[in-house]
């Protein structure tokens, strides 16, 4: 199994914070939603926002890896 690029990750991360207004705002505004005109469980919702955190900060750990890797791949072609 191979994992999804960088830049397909942050795409599926989008489109998850654009269902609805309640999941972007953390993102966007720092904030979480404080109701839910739809009903909905505040232990669910907060747990779906956790783990798009957990994914976010992932993201930002790859991507931030891969330039240091290209970084390094670079350096290397200039000392040898």
């Amino acid at each position: 199994m191979t994992l999804a690029s960088a830049e397909e990750r942050a795409a599926i991360l989008d489109s998850l914070k654009n269902t609805s207004g309640k999941y972007k705002k953390p993102f966007d505004k720092g904030k979480l939603a404080g109701t839910s005109f739809m009903g909905g469980n505040w232990e669910e919702y907060a747990a779906i926002i956790m783990q798009m955190l957990t994914v976010d900060t992932l993201l930002d750990i790859s991507e931030q890896l891969e330039r240091l890797n290209k970084n390094i791949e670079q350096m290397n072609v200039r000392g040898n």
